[in-house]
């Protein structure tokens, strides 16, 4: 047989298959989901980094512009005053922000003054004083460099409207952006990533490596992608993932990947980018790991596989030898007892074959012997069939003896017929008295039956009860819950009090303007301020006695809980025991009538046995005359079985021949 048509080549094939097949699956699926993984979780955190940074540039720079909406929503008097007067109130947004380095205020053509009192050149051809001018809504220019400091800063404009909506200037805060560059700056993930800020042409507003700064990106782009990520993703769209190639500070190409997300409030992009080898570094190991260990589960594998097929196929191997050897009739061989020692299924088909050599072995051993047992038990069979003509000559004599037994038999039968009689008079008595029984107990049944409803209609009637006093409670409840408008009140006041003394702060305010014809004015706003402190304490203290009315009303609530708790669990609950008292009378009785009415039945039911019994004493006469007709048919029987034993004698003489010939059919057999 080639080694290819083998039970072990087909094995080892076989076990390599289920090993390495859904290994190798195994390791494919994990490999591609542990990279999506990677992936998602990269780009998610990107796209959080980036939403995140933008969310603070736009809040921050959403907070200088609010200084300046609401100063100029409480002095709309800017329309009508100097620029110089109007940095004098300019001048508290500087004192009061460390962040804004310079206010500034200009006028429709453009003519400025800073916080200094300085002239400053004009501002008609700044772009954001252009767009100030054409839009008529507060504007945000790109970072630019300070005139005054150096510092990178950015200029925020509020235009200035009269009633009409006609542009008549702006003012103006320039706000030092060191705090966002540090947020920017400080972002990083993976090993070398980092975030950078770009405005809405491309144009760089900060980027780690300082040389980028201020420049549009396209001059430092090292391949198309990267021009087409920003040109066809990032300067369209407001958020999205990015892949593109640019060159790192050593001027090598490198993969790299990112988030970017939009400042609203100026259409800048916060990109959060990282090397994609960085993003993968752990993928490519496990790759590495996952080659390697597959690599030793196939040699493993291989090993095995070709260790457990010879353990399978050559157990089989000698199995087979060993039956072709019984096919020849040679049983005088078993197989090794090593080879049976084992638990699985190979080591259950040695022992079977063993089982049935030795079986085999012991038949045809049995076989020989019962030969020999068969022609000696012939031989005495031949002599039990003399001795069985006179057994039969003895039975003549025993059926004499049974037909005397059978007339005795009679008499006490007819003795027994009558003790029956009086026992069924005794049942019948019993019975009467059980129907009385009956009677009694039903009596009993209907008294547990109005005990059972009585204590019915007063369960009914307590929770009648408990469920009005519920309502009316509630409804009580309800009408009290009417002091929480109290609250609602002392809220409104409190808030008239709050704006009271803002309006107050306002006063006071224009008061310290005007100087000494504003102190009039002054005391008045004094004066409202204490007013409007005394209706705070006031309406302070009726929430206070609101509360504890509150509280007072709560703790009746609960009083009356408990008292309707105690009707629900104590009350009703030894109602209901009541009528679980008399459900249990009725059952009792019901029970008892039951045992009664059993009583009784059995009663009747021994009657009919008693009768029956009667009935068989006078079958048993009847058998006894029939049992005489049987022992005169035995005597004539006996003769016949004469004349049988004759032809069984025949037959034994046939089997022993018979078992001659079996005795020389197995002698062909080596055992």
């Amino acid at each position: 047989m080639r080694f290819t048509n083998s039970l072990k080549f087909r094995l080892t094939l076989i076990f390599l298959a289920v090993t390495l097949v859904p290994l190798l699956a195994l390791a494919s699926f994990q490999q591609a989901r542990y990279v999506s993984e990677i992936t998602e979780n990269t780009m998610s955190r990107e796209m959080e980094i980036a939403t995140t940074n933008a969310g603070i540039i736009d809040s921050w720079i959403k907070s200088k512009l609010m200084q300046l909406v609401r100063l100029y929503e409480y002095h709309p008097e800017f329309n009508d005053q100097q620029l110089n007067e109007i940095i004098d109130i300019l001048k508290i947004i500087r004192q009061s922000d460390q962040e804004v380095e310079t206010s500034l205020a200009a006028d429709r053509f453009g003519n400025c003054i800073a916080d200094n009192y300085s002239k400053r050149p004009s501002m008609a051809e700044q772009e954001h004083f252009i767009r100030a001018k054409e839009t008529k809504k507060p504007v945000v220019s790109d970072i630019m460099d300070s005139e005054r400091t150096g510092s990178r800063i950015i200029s925020i404009a509020v235009p200035l409207l009269d009633k009409e909506g006609n542009f008549l200037g702006v003012i103006q805060s320039d706000a030092v952006v060191k705090s966002l560059e540090n947020t920017i700056g400080a972002v990083k993930i993976a090993d070398t990533g980092f975030a950078f800020l770009m405005s809405g042409n491309g144009n760089i507003i900060f980027h780690k490596e300082w040389q980028r700064t201020g420049k549009n990106y396209r001059q430092f782009a090292a391949d198309d992608t990267e021009i087409k990520a920003f040109d066809e993703e990032v300067l369209v769209n407001d958020s999205g993932y990015i892949n593109y190639m640019t060159q790192n500070h050593e001027g090598k190409k490198v993969e790299m990947v990112g988030a970017y997300a939009t400042v609203p409030s100026t259409g800048w992009k916060v990109i959060v980018t990282a090397p994609a080898d960085e993003v993968y570094k752990h993928v490519n190991m496990a790759k590495l790991v996952s080659y390697v260990s597959i690599a030793l589960v196939a040699v493993a594998a291989a090993l095995i596989s070709v260790f457990l097929a010879n353990r399978i196929s050559k157990p089989v191997i000698i199995t087979a030898n060993h039956l072709n050897a019984l096919a020849e009739a040679d049983f005088t061989r078993d197989l090794p007892e090593i080879r049976t020692r084992r638990n699985d299924e190979i080591g259950s088909l040695m022992k079977s074959v063993n089982i049935m050599s030795k079986s085999i072995r012991n038949l045809i051993n049995d076989v020989v012997k019962e030969s020999a047992n068969v022609e000696n038990n012939i031989l005495v069979s031949a002599e039990n069939l003399a001795e069985l003509s006179e057994r039969i000559g003895e039975v003549s004599v025993t059926t004499q003896q049974m037909s005397a037994v059978t007339q005795e038999t009679a008499a006490s039968a007819e003795e027994m017929s009558a003790a029956s009689q009086e026992i069924e008079n005794a049942v019948r008595t019993i019975a009467e008295k059980a129907r009385n029984g009956a009677d009694v107990a039903d009596r009993i049944s209907k008294r547990a039956r109005e005990l059972k409803e009585n204590a019915m209609i007063s369960q009914n009637t307590a929770d009648k009860i408990r469920t009005d006093i519920d309502a009316e409670m509630k409804k009580a409840l309800e009408k009290s819950r009417e002091v929480n408008k109290i609250n609602i009140l002392t809220g409104s006041i409190l808030q008239i009090t709050e704006k009271t003394n803002l309006l107050s702060l306002n006063a006071a305010i224009e008061a310290a303007r005007a100087g000494e014809s504003g102190k009039g004015f002054a005391v008045v706003a004094s004066e409202i301020r204490k007013l409007a402190e005394d209706s705070k304490d006031a309406a302070s203290k009726i929430q206070s006695v609101t509360i504890e009315v509150i509280k007072s009303v709560e703790e009746l609530a609960s009083g009356s809980e408990k008292v309707l708790d105690f009707i629900g669990t104590q009350v009703i609950s030894d109602y209901k025991t009541m009528v679980n008292i008399g459900e249990q009378y009725y059952n009792d009785a019901a029970s008892f009538n039951t045992l009664v009415a059993d009583f009784s039945t059995t009663c009747n039911k021994l009657i009919i046995a008693i009768q029956n019994m009667v009935k068989a004493i006078n079958e048993v006469n009847i058998s006894n005359s029939e049992q005489a007709t049987g022992t005169h048919e035995i005597s004539r029987k006996a003769l016949d079985v004469a004349e049988k034993a004759a032809k069984v004698l025949e037959l034994i003489n046939a089997t022993k021949q018979s078992s001659e010939s079996l005795a020389k059919s197995v002698s062909r057999f080596k055992i």
